[in-house]
């Protein structure tokens, strides 16, 4: 049973947290100053690192340019500066990585041992935020030089201050994750993208075996026994024919196919006409069981049985029979169909019998399309056993197909990086993608079954010619040995669903985001750095893996005294079927699974994660670093509005899956298993037996139950909102002053991640999100604020950020509350850029919106992203080169004075309206 859901999250805890961080950190704040947020968004490495610059450039504005100076002096300068005064940091996929990164160092003694609970006591937490904002203050981050290092520590250096720049200076060097030792570890990496894909051929293989033998077997005894005991009559009908057994057989798994049409689908088709309201009934009544149209089409069936046997005397039986046929089979399925649905739904109304049956008739032509799949396949895979037989030199072909498998499968690869939502304009844009990409999955679908087939029939018939009827015994015990050692295989493997997630490539790209962002606040790594005692000094230590320590667990993370901003991880729970009616969900296929301290929300529902060390809480619990990757699995079998079934299937065969699959412990939803669905019982039976294969089919095929199964798939919170701002606009947070980076590839300036926003606002919240023109206008800041089209790339000018407005649903527009305020930044080149950015952007002219699906960052790629955070910060927030306060004072004023104005209908208005004052809920 599942836990217990609570309609809407309790904020009561999250504002107890707010309000304790502020006074520990001794910023001065009151309990009821405003709520700041920061927001990154997704985009891969090219958001993470573009994100770190603008931290480290909100690290230097000082606390007298933020509109609430704080009320006292804390202990370090540093906690006073405006990145400390953030309650909130929302993240979506890559903006996880440096948000986990900075939030982790706020965890006492993980990065100095000596700020540890035990040596430092209560102000453990208040040391390990003074070396957080420490390490950030580090511009531009270093190297990982161990002599250096060393020379600092003979020089007597504290070494809280040596340690303090290791963090970033491994970021700088570990922050291409996927391959962090360059060659070695990428043929490391390869290896297990290879084995992975191997096992999921072996996981399908064994349940396509099966099934294939299975029909393979009842072809030859239904063939074997219709000829023996039914030979006399054959003969005597359309006489004696050798090629007779081969022809009935090659077409009885085809004949299957037609058989489901014709006795499934043909019958739940007719019946939904049969399907009539009696007289002075309405179609919300039950259907009577002996319609006119019914009786009319059982009659025309009756008259026609016996007028047939008169037609087929005269001359023109050839030309009635197949007519005479035809109302026959309407007149008979039309009963038999209407007759036995209503017989096994009695009670339902009209309206409920008409959705069952068209239910039945997709779920009929469905099974007939999988019969004919496999009648193919055997068709292709028998001509092809007999064609390698009869060719003796093409048995060196396999090598050959299997070179070319492995190039489509190299090409399915290297098309994922095609789907990047947002990798700018190019020809292949225009083409119908979804389409191809269904007719290439569909091509290797059936180019797999045919090479089981194949073998199956080499097994068989070992080496000889085969024929499709099977007459020998001991080719029906082959057949019977290889269907059930195969159907055990394929139960005992799907008794471990845990290997839909070991066989994905999500255990090593969330190992290497461990690695390279959470490793790099690990002191336990970094001190043995700069002992230059090397890493295999520490326990199980490896460079190529993350250490133990590396990873944090999700009560250690969100511990009530780590001092970091209260950190949201945007997750996408995948649902692309409802489960009453199983209909496509067309618009978002998914809903949002945000990760918060003491549990998480799906879709606003809140459950708590209880204790997360207790295994009975949740199945699975995972790590802070298992959550990021997963909210940055954004190339994955399940793509939230962009999932189609084509691409599902295609990415599932070439295992290229990166979402996790989970327990979140809210599912399944009962109701399921209640009401009409007679065949309810099949589909739990075959979950239970075969629980790893329903669970993969479900995902290559793009079938995702969302909290009605007991796992959910779990992918790229960017797949739902990939600005990290729709948590924050949640009513009950009150958050005031959002400052988001907008870092989502946008080569062509349509800030579709802030369109889709603000959709999901007007429909989720009743919140309407406008951009502020007013400031645009403003004689400083004017050279700052920009409109879209101020922003889209190649404009030349210092416009880097956007002012948005979050307005209340009202229905005069004079009476609209002024919410909330969102700060966007959006990366480009602008006027005062560092030469070596501009050299960068002019050798790649996508920068800075290059494709999220590139992970391998040299250098100076890095450091250009970084810089130009940093550049971007400190402009749009008015800080100089050196560090004194700009336009920052203007900009504050500016939010201090226009928080509480409303718009004016007439040009040029100004003033206050009391009205609009925000208010604290």
């Amino acid at each position: 049973m599942p836990r217990q859901q609570v309609a809407l999250p309790s904020f009561a805890d999250e504002d107890t947290r707010v309000e304790a961080r502020r006074r520990a950190l001794a910023t001065g704040l009151q309990p009821d100053a405003p709520v700041y947020a920061l927001a990154v968004s997704g985009g891969g490495i090219r958001s993470a690192t573009f994100a770190l610059g603008v931290m480290q450039a909100l690290n230097d504005v000082p606390a007298a340019a933020s509109a609430t100076p704080p009320q006292g002096a804390p202990a370090s300068p540093r906690l006073s500066h405006l990145l400390a005064r953030f309650d909130y940091l929302s993240t979506v996929s890559g903006g996880g990585y440096v948000g986990s990164f900075f939030c982790s160092l706020f965890v006492p003694g993980r990065l100095d041992a000596s700020t540890s609970r035990d040596t430092k006591g209560p102000g453990a937490s208040h040391e390990a935020a003074r070396l957080a904002h420490e390490v950030m203050a580090n511009d531009p981050p270093g190297r990982m030089r161990i002599e250096a290092e060393k020379e600092a520590e003979d020089d007597a250096e504290d070494d809280a201050a040596v340690l303090c720049r290791q963090p970033l200076a491994w970021l700088r060097e570990n922050g291409r994750y996927l391959a962090p030792t360059g060659a070695g570890d990428l043929v490391y990496a390869i290896a297990l993208a290879i084995r992975n894909w191997l096992a999921i051929q072996y996981v399908l293989a064994t349940v396509v075996v099966a099934a294939l033998s299975g029909l393979m077997l009842t072809r030859a005894l239904m063939v074997e026994g219709f000829y023996r005991y039914g030979g006399a009559t054959i003969d005597r009908l359309i006489g004696t024919s050798d090629a007779l057994p081969s022809l009935i057989a090659s077409g009885l798994i085809w004949g299957i196919g037609i058989a489901i049409v014709v006795l499934w689908s043909f019958p739940a088709g007719i019946a939904f006409w049969m399907v009539q309201p009696g007289k002075h009934q309405s179609d919300a009544d039950v259907p009577r069981h002996t319609s006119p149209a019914a009786l009319g089409d059982l009659a025309i069936g009756l008259v026609l049985t016996i007028a047939l046997p008169q037609l087929l005397r005269t001359q023109a039986a050839d030309h009635y029979l197949a007519f005479a046929g035809f109302f026959y089979a309407i007149g008979v399925q039309a009963m038999l169909g209407f007759g036995f649905y209503e017989a096994s739904r009695r009670g339902l109304s009209v309206i409920e019998h008409r959705v069952m049956l068209t239910r039945e008739l997709a779920l009929s032509l469905q099974c007939a399309a999988f019969v004919f799949l496999f009648a193919l396949a055997d068709t292709l895979a028998l001509d092809a056993y007999n064609w390698l037989v009869t060719h003796a030199d093409a048995f060196q072909r396999p090598a050959a197909l299997s070179a070319l498998l492995a190039a489509a499968i190299w090409g399915v690869r290297h098309l994922s990086l095609l789907f990047d939502q947002k990798s700018g304009s190019s020809w292949w844009r225009k083409l119908p993608v979804d389409i191809l990409a269904g007719v290439m999955a569909f091509a290797i679908a059936l180019a797999v079954i045919v090479i089981w087939a194949t073998l199956i029939n080499w097994m068989v018939w070992n080496g000889d010619e085969a024929l499709p009827v099977l007459l020998d015994r001991t080719s029906i015990t082959v057949l019977v040995m290889i269907a059930l050692v195969t159907f055990g295989m394929a139960s005992i493997v799907g008794q471990f669903p845990a290997f839909i997630n070991l066989s994905s490539l999500q255990s090593i790209y969330g190992a290497r985001l461990t690695r390279a962002y959470l490793g790099a606040s690990n002191g336990e790594r970094l001190r043995a750095r700069m002992r230059s005692e090397g890493i295999a000094s520490v326990k199980g230590g490896s460079v190529a893996e993350p250490l133990p320590s590396d990873q944090i667990t999700h009560h250690a993370y969100y511990a009530p005294d780590v001092l970091a901003p209260l950190h949201i991880i945007n997750v996408t729970v995948n649902q692309t079927t409802d489960s009453n009616e199983q209909l496509v969900q067309r618009d978002r296929k998914g809903m949002p699974l945000a990760v918060l301290p003491t549990g998480f929300t799906i879709d606003g529902r809140y459950a708590p994660f209880e204790n997360d060390v207790d295994a009975k809480a949740i199945e699975r619990p995972l790590t802070i670093g298992q959550w990021i990757g997963t909210s940055g699995a954004a190339v994955a079998t399940g793509l939230g509005r962009t999932t189609t079934r084509g691409l599902s299937l295609l990415m599932g065969l070439a295992n290229v899956r990166l979402g996790t699959w989970w327990q979140s412990g809210q599912g399944p939803d009962t109701r399921m298993h209640e009401g009409t669905n007679s065949r309810g019982w099949v589909r739990r039976v075959a979950e239970r037996l075969f629980a790893t294969q329903s669970y993969l089919l479900s995902e290559l095929t793009a079938q995702f139950h969302g909290l009605h199964r007991h796992w959910q798939y779990l992918s790229d919170g960017g797949h739902f909102d990939n600005t990290g701002i729709y948590e924050l606009l949640r009513p009950e947070r009150n958050v005031r002053f959002i400052v988001a980076c907008d870092d989502g590839a946008d080569v062509e300036g349509h800030f579709p991640d802030l369109a889709n926003l603000v959709r999901l606002a007007r429909i989720d919240f009743e919140l309407e999100l406008e951009i502020n023109q007013e400031i645009c206008s403003d004689p400083v800041l004017g050279h700052i604020f920009g409109r879209p089209e101020d922003l889209v790339p190649g404009a030349v000018s210092k416009k880097c950020a956007m002012l948005i407005d979050v307005f209340g649903a009202a229905a005069s527009t004079r009476q609209r509350a002024l919410r909330c305020r969102i700060l966007v930044l959006k990366p480009r080149v602008i006027d005062g850029t560092p030469l070596d950015i501009l050299q960068y952007a002019a050798s790649h002219p996508t920068f800075p919106n290059e494709s999220t699906a590139q992970q391998f960052f040299d250098e100076a790629q890095w450091e250009s992203y970084r810089r130009l955070g940093v550049t971007i910060g400190r402009t749009a927030f008015g800080l100089k080169e050196d560090a004194t306060a700009g336009h920052a004072d203007t900009l504050w004023s500016y939010l201090e004075w226009s928080r509480v104005r409303t718009p004016s209908p007439r040009a040029g208005e100004k003033g206050r309206d009391p009205d609009a004052e925000l208010s604290r809920t």
